[in-house]
């Protein structure tokens, strides 16, 4: 299924985070769950989202630095706790059950997200690299 994307929000990159700079490769998941995710970039078209093992997570909509939020992993769920877009518009922080499978990063809601953004980029088909 293909979802629309939401137009992207303005926001600036934190002095100690170089949008320009992605991460390494994604290693696999371990057997007993995530307690951190490794860092990794996952992209949906000309988008990339990249999950930082210090629990940052730089967006980038069309090529362009978008927003940096914050998250904690804990076994198969990630708490998105704090982004920009979403803060401004009071949404709080949300969970999601996460799941990788063939080079495919995907989320499930557990409970309510208030957030449309959030909402909405969770629910693209995010692929890792080759």
């Amino acid at each position: 299924m293909t979802h629309a994307k939401p137009a992207p929000p303005s926001a600036s990159c934190p002095p100690s985070i170089d949008p320009n700079v992605h991460g390494p490769a994604y290693q696999d998941r371990p057997e007993a769950g995530w307690t951190s995710l490794p860092t990794v970039t996952q992209t949906f078209g000309m988008d990339s989202v990249e999950y930082k093992a210090d629990g940052t997570m730089p967006l980038w909509y069309g090529g362009s630095f978008t927003t940096i939020g914050t998250y904690s992993v804990e076994n198969d769920e990630i708490h998105f706790l704090h982004d920009t877009p979403c803060d401004e518009d009071n949404s709080d922080s949300a969970t999601y059950t996460l799941t990788y499978e063939d080079r495919r990063l995907s989320f499930e809601l557990i409970g309510e997200d208030l957030c449309d953004g959030r909402r909405d980029t969770t629910s693209w088909s995010w692929s890792g690299p080759q």
